[in-house]
């Protein structure tokens, strides 16, 4: 059964791993975004790199969780998500983050249409699409009126949905000032195709507020 769920676009990148396109894990500091701007009518788009190689180990979904805690709590952030493809496990994430009750506002799992369009306010377009993605995420954080919001939309598999592949995600990121958009083509079965969507998700967000941060 096809799976249907929220979108986004980008990860937080400081030097990168050669092997790996990735960035080093263990350090203090913060990694700052290594990204391709686009600004059109005060938003931006951002191209990241390809993921073409694993990531070391010790960076786990926990890591990157743990990133964004320090980095909203520092800034004093808050964060909402709201969830179709991966059907809470981003919100979990962030909820066994350090501190997540001071900068974790909360979640929309957006698992039906139905609840898209009545809840979040997504048009009558198909969920597994830019437009959803950039719906859910806007309607989430302004819901729960939180500085950055993430959302997924895609499909799980096995099989095609609405005419998109298994393993199609859209993702969106967005803080007061600005959306960003992205589609991955994640391969795997269901349950893989839903990690790398929530460690996806985890990267948006992280380099969102590492953007943010870096112009304050």
């Amino acid at each position: 059964m096809a799976v249907a769920g929220p979108s986004s676009t980008r990860s937080a990148t400081g030097a990168l791993d050669p092997a790996t396109a990735r960035p080093p894990v263990g350090s203090s500091d913060i990694p700052s975004p290594v990204a391709v701007c686009d600004w059109i009518h005060g938003e931006h788009t951002r191209a990241f790199p390809s993921e073409t190689g694993p990531r070391p180990p010790e960076e786990t979904m926990t890591t990157i969780a743990e990133q964004l805690a320090e980095l909203a709590e520092r800034q004093e952030l808050t964060v909402a998500v709201a969830e179709s493809l991966t059907a809470g496990n981003v919100a979990a994430a962030l909820g066994a983050a350090p501190d997540s009750a001071v900068w974790f506002r909360g979640a929309v799992i957006a698992y039906s249409t139905e609840v898209k369009r009545r809840v979040l306010d997504v048009p009558d377009v198909p969920v597994v699409s830019e437009v959803a993605a950039r719906a859910m995420a806007e309607g989430v954080r302004s819901l729960l009126d939180a500085d950055l919001a993430v959302a997924t939309t895609g499909v799980g598999g096995p099989g095609p949905q609405d005419g998109e592949p298994e393993g199609s995600v859209w993702f969106c990121v967005c803080s007061r000032d600005h959306v960003e958009t992205s589609h991955r083509q994640f391969d795997g079965d269901p349950a893989e195709v839903l990690d790398q969507s929530v460690r996806y998700a985890l990267e948006l967000l992280l380099s969102m507020a590492t953007t943010i941060a870096s112009t304050e």
